[in-house]
């Protein structure tokens, strides 16, 4: 089942991957895995979360917000004892290939994590953003 804010993205998803679409959010009890590509929970707006706490009741939240690392949801999540994976990582992976496609050369292992880490703590370390 794919659910999202919009269903009309819902169903052209689910069409790609031979599922179905429904409203959002999906019903507690309902999910294994649940994707957050919205931006919400994302800085300014840490405190914020596209569902409640009392509605993590799958297995896993992957939560590709990456700014703050743990957010509100991912929080929830792992009180909710789901497994959780923040969007750092997706964020690294993304720049990895797309120096590659740019110059046809892969940059050096850890390279990219260690920029993401610098301007992430850059942010942390600036009154005006929260990491």
């Amino acid at each position: 089942m794919v659910y999202a804010r919009d269903r009309a993205k819902a169903e052209e998803v689910a069409l790609l991957v031979g599922a179905a679409a429904a409203d959002w959010p999906p019903p507690p009890g309902s999910w294994d895995l649940l994707v957050n590509c919205t931006p919400v929970g994302m800085h300014p707006r840490v405190d914020c979360s596209p569902l409640p706490a009392t509605a993590l009741t799958g297995q896993w939240v992957y939560d590709l917000v990456y700014n703050p690392p743990l957010t509100e949801l991912l929080h929830d999540a792992e009180r909710a004892g789901c497994r959780t994976i923040g969007g750092l990582d997706m964020l690294v992976a993304q720049a990895h290939e797309q120096f590659h496609w740019w110059t046809n050369m892969r940059p050096a292992a850890g390279v990219m994590r260690a920029a993401a880490l610098r301007r992430l703590s850059e942010f942390a370390s600036n009154e005006n953003h929260v990491v």
